[in-house]
């Protein structure tokens, strides 16, 4: 699941599907992380059909961006059962955390 997601057209369902994660996945780090960094939840963005969501995350200070996506991606079968109690929104896609590098994800997804 690695590299940035399709840039296929979003469908109005995609998109709800998309913001509903990454709300629940800020909530999801408010309450979960440490105090050593700030991880911010920048966007998510569906992928495959609604099957894979990639959430994008700032984190300060940089140099803890590492741990931070180490911290999130072993942290992602708790997320997913924090979807489920928390969004509602049908069957589960596989999530992954990657770091928001701004427009440089945009023009290498197209």
């Amino acid at each position: 699941m690695k590299g940035i997601p399709d840039q296929r057209p979003k469908s109005h369902h995609d998109e709800r599907v998309a913001e509903a994660i990454a709300h629940a996945a800020a909530a999801f780090i408010r309450d979960e992380a440490g105090n050593n960094s700030l991880i911010t939840v920048t966007r998510a963005h569906t992928a495959s059909k609604g099957d894979r969501v990639v959430v994008f995350v700032s984190v300060l200070p940089e140099e803890q961006t590492g741990a931070a996506l180490t911290f999130l991606n072993r942290k992602r079968q708790d997320f997913s059962n924090y979807l489920k109690a928390h969004a509602h929104i049908g069957p589960l896609p596989r999530v992954e955390f990657l770091p928001d590098n701004g427009e440089f994800d945009l023009t290498a997804v197209t």
